[in-house]
């Protein structure tokens, strides 16, 4: 069982090891990911106020978690927005190629939630498992320590229950140490590892009580029996692809901006574009690696020509894949439930909602 001050011993035991800690943090009025020394640096006392297209964080009697994630999300630590791969530089006549590794690779995640370790999981089958690893991922993905949370309250938008990611954080997940959040008490603290075990008993403290352990039980429980939004994967697969070639996205493009807020804020979404610049004079070039969004409109160029011209095709490709496709080359869906995409989507656009939609269309073709 771990008090407030146990879990600011455990960010110290884990920055003495050399680990540099990120955890959600209230900046600029979301729930972002910073770095944090203690557990004061935790958004205590605020909750998420989120639907379609809203969100607002308030004012509550609230804990250290009970803040839901905002738009950030891991994926921006494991896989960076933008990072240089190389530079070139001419000296004395000779040009000399320089490759950027990463830096700060031994981090410390803390506040993972369920659907967050999912994500991760989605990620590594794309860059270390898939048919081109990334090493760079590799590289940060080796040297991290995940401190999980239990979500013990949902969003409206939250439909992890539908694909089984959430909110209970089930063992064998990347998480070393897993938290569930007991209000005036503390945090039950479950090892998943060795090296979490290891850091838990170098805190001395004491065992979690039978009544606290089933109270974190019953509150993660609770959480699981408020999330009414579903998704019905049933079938679904099937069903979108059938629908490719069907009048059953026009509608979407009077109301989709293509403004790629869903992929951004998106935590399995993968796909980057190769930036090259070079200085005036070229003594100097480089080239960087920045996300790009399939809902953009050069995204699809090919052989002198864009294949999706219209909002509807290009927001029809992203959900056949995150629903579809994804589970052909990676044998799981590319959605974790996580509800990001309704929040942030600036016309509230449900994700969910369009592909019951979809679906019905294809049935009844």
């Amino acid at each position: 069982m771990l008090t407030v001050d146990a879990l600011s011993r455990l960010l110290d035991a884990l920055r003495s090891t050399g680990y540099r800690t990120l955890g959600p943090t209230v900046r600029d009025g979301v729930i972002a990911y910073s770095e944090i020394t203690t557990a004061d640096d935790l958004p205590h006392g605020v909750v998420d106020d989120q639907g379609p297209g809203h969100y607002r964080l308030l004012p509550a009697d609230a804990g250290y978690f009970d803040a839901l994630p905002g738009q950030a999300s891991w994926k921006e630590v494991l896989f960076p927005p933008l990072e240089s791969l190389w530079t070139a530089e001419t000296v004395d006549g000779v040009l000399r190629f320089t490759e950027r590794s990463p830096r700060d690779t031994k981090v410390a995640l803390v506040g993972a939630r369920a659907c967050e370790l999912a994500a991760i999981a989605v990620q590594d089958a794309v860059f270390v498992d898939g048919p081109a690893p990334e090493p760079r991922y590799a590289r940060r993905r080796g040297d991290i320590f995940v401190i999980a949370v239990e979500c013990c309250r949902a969003a409206p938008t939250c439909f992890c229950t539908s694909v089984g990611t959430g909110p209970r954080v089930n063992p064998g997940t990347s998480a070393d140490i897993v938290l569930t959040e007991l209000p005036g008490t503390g945090f039950v603290a479950r090892p998943d590892t060795a090296r979490g075990r290891a850091v838990i008993e170098s805190l001395g403290v004491r065992p979690a009580t039978v009544p606290e352990m089933e109270e974190a039980v019953d509150r993660v429980a609770a959480t699981s029996s408020s999330i009414t939004r579903r998704l019905d994967t049933e079938g679904l697969q099937a069903s979108l692809r059938e629908a490719a070639g069907l009048d059953a996205w026009g509608d979407l493009e009077q109301r989709c901006l293509a403004c790629g807020n869903c992929t951004a804020v998106c935590p399995t979404c993968f796909c980057s574009s190769a930036v090259d610049t070079a200085s005036l004079d070229g003594a100097v070039a480089g080239r960087s690696r920045e996300w790009a969004s399939c809902f953009t409109l050069d995204y699809s160029y090919m052989a002198g020509h864009r294949v999706r011209t219209s909002v509807g095709a290009r927001y029809r490709h992203w959900i056949t894949h995150k629903l579809s496709t994804w589970i052909d080359q990676f044998g799981m869906l590319g959605c974790v439930g996580c509800g990001r995409c309704i929040t942030w989507c600036p016309v509230g656009i449900d994700i969910v909602a369009e592909a019951a939609r979809v679906r019905k269309v294809a049935q009844s073709a």
